[in-house]
């Protein structure tokens, strides 16, 4: 089965509509992973409790820049992971289960073999993750969280950054780390 944007928007629908009528707190956190910030990558995520020691978290990055000098990097990310606490909700140790989408479009950047060619496709995946919340003050958290698990890469190399011929078409399939992140995490009660 191909995953894509729509599936995954249902399945959180789907899930949150379940949830919606089962909370037992109405504890709500926005939150940004660091890690991805720094690096330039924007991205914003939501959770909120669905039943007693349980949450579901949907999180988006998006990156976009195309410059003559530096090459070309558009993607999107998408990822929904439920979470069980060992003790309560955003408060210290969990496990959680991740699936993750995206789409990208990268070339002529002069790493990782990208300078003569252009990758585009798609990505996705899931594993299981643990995590650790450390409370700073009543509303703000950090978060820390590693996931490992399975990721598909179906991708189309073409011979220069902006046109050519397709060269290649391939898939590839990992087993390995698909998540980490150290979160800044505002609580809404």
């Amino acid at each position: 089965m191909v995953l894509n944007y729509r599936t995954l928007v249902c399945i959180m629908t789907v899930i949150m509509n379940v949830g919606y009528n089962n909370v037992f707190s109405q504890s709500i956190a926005l939150k940004s992973n660091a890690i991805t910030l720094v690096s330039g990558i924007p991205n914003i995520g939501v959770e909120y409790t669905i039943f007693n020691k349980s949450t579901i978290e949907f999180s988006y990055y998006h990156k976009y820049f195309e410059l003559e000098r530096i090459g070309r990097l558009r993607f999107y990310m998408t990822q929904l992971e439920l979470k069980n606490w060992f003790c309560r909700e955003f408060v210290g140790a969990y496990w959680g289960s991740h699936i993750f989408f995206s789409e990208y479009n990268v070339g002529g950047i002069n790493a990782f073999n990208l300078r003569d060619y252009r990758y585009q496709g798609l990505a996705y995946g899931g594993g299981v993750s643990l995590g650790y919340n450390f409370l700073l003050s009543k509303r703000w958290n950090i978060e820390l969280c590693l996931g490992f698990g399975y990721l598909k890469f179906q991708y189309e190399k073409f011979d220069c950054e902006h046109c050519g011929d397709l060269i290649k078409k391939d898939d590839i399939d990992c087993i390995g780390p698909t998540k980490a992140g150290v979160n800044l995490v505002y609580l809404i009660k």
